[in-house]
């Protein structure tokens, strides 16, 4: 019964934002534009405070290091603390890479699809489309 009644409140969601984001008009991209420039303006501490704050409240990076890491720590090691932080510090310096490419290139990016109405609008009817594809296999989905 609770699958079904969170089922149909997700459908019904899903459908809800499909068909709004197709028969959205093309004022919506001006106003993501004006909201990035608000954003623009969070100062650099406060970022790095609510990005430090996702992290230590994510449960998925302590079970990560909790279960995927020892497995790379030899069992007769004498200082297997020492390996474990290694790991994480070999694990943290790759995925600062990895993210700084990230922001680059997703900035980059962004700036010119969201001055390019015609592509903007495109990407917001094809995401719309998406989300009513979603809502409808979910609703023709069976418990399982």
């Amino acid at each position: 019964m609770a699958f079904t009644v969170v089922k149909v409140i997700g459908c019904i969601y899903l459908l809800y934002i499909g068909f709004s984001m197709l028969l959205s008009k093309s004022k919506a991209a001006n106003v993501d534009i004006e909201a990035s420039a608000e954003n623009r303006n969070t100062s650099l501490s406060n970022i790095f405070f609510q990005g430090f704050l996702t992290n230590v409240l994510n449960p998925k990076v302590a079970l990560f290091f909790l279960a995927f890491v020892p497995q790379f720590i030899a069992m007769d090691y004498p200082d297997k603390a020492l390996s474990f932080i290694f790991l994480g510090v070999i694990f943290n310096i790759n995925a600062m890479i990895w993210c700084h490419i990230l922001a680059w290139s997703s900035s980059s990016i962004s700036g010119k699809v969201k001055h390019n109405q015609r592509l903007t609008t495109y990407l917001t009817r094809f995401t719309g489309g998406l989300f009513l594809f979603f809502g409808v296999k979910l609703a023709m989905s069976k418990q399982g």
